[in-house]
């Protein structure tokens, strides 16, 4: 066999075999095979199909479930996920240090003093 025919025959195999899962990055075999993909979508399909005859025979809109989607495996690394949580983390401190610092309750009172004081020397004029 040559390298061309083995590599065409690699190509040619199903996306839910192990070689294939392999080859996309997925080590850890949590891909879904084309069966399962299916028939997931086959529930959530069932699930609006359920809704929508519900709604269409006048059953009230808040007496009608929402519809929930079949839970998807999570195909990232465990690598992935960690620089995900990390990213995630430094988003947090960036939006953290965006956010004014809390008022300082000395400053509010000299404000708040400086206002009556303005107000009192405003009544006084009159």
């Amino acid at each position: 066999m040559t390298w061309l025919e083995l590599w065409e025959f690699l190509l040619a195999l199903p996306s839910d075999s192990m070689t294939y899962s392999a080859m996309s990055g997925d080590r850890f075999r949590r891909r879904w095979t084309e069966r399962d993909e299916m028939q997931a979508l086959a529930l959530d399909l069932l699930q609006e199909q359920i809704r929508a005859l519900l709604l269409v025979n006048e059953v009230s809109p808040s007496n009608v479930p929402k519809t929930i989607p079949w839970p998807r495996p999570d195909r990232r690394t465990p690598e992935q996920i960690a620089e995900d949580e990390a990213r995630a983390e430094r988003a947090a401190r960036f939006l953290a240090s965006l956010r004014p610092p809390a008022p300082d309750p000395e400053v509010e009172r000299r404000l708040r003093e400086a206002v009556e004081a303005a107000a009192k020397a405003a009544q006084q004029a009159v």
